[in-house]
């Protein structure tokens, strides 16, 4: 009887830590690329995400109210 008690007991405390070790991963952040989180290379992760929308605008070297008609300046 004990026996069967001592089994129940140690099964139910592997499931809780089996649980508790159950990690949640931040949006974006994807556990094949990153299974050390948080210690993370930067680089994969930039590798692997979406690039985000950005307007088109102007290069850093233009000043726009010299070429407002970029990129035909005179």
């Amino acid at each position: 009887m004990f026996k069967q008690l001592f089994h129940i007991l140690l099964l139910i405390a592997v499931a809780l830590v089996a649980s508790s070790s159950a990690r949640e991963y931040p949006p974006g952040i994807s556990p094949a690329l990153c299974p050390d989180y948080p210690f993370c290379d930067n680089r994969l992760i930039a590798l692997h995400s979406p690039v985000p929308y950005t307007a088109p605008g102007f290069p850093a070297n233009v000043n726009p109210a010299g070429c407002p008609n970029y990129p035909y300046c005179n």
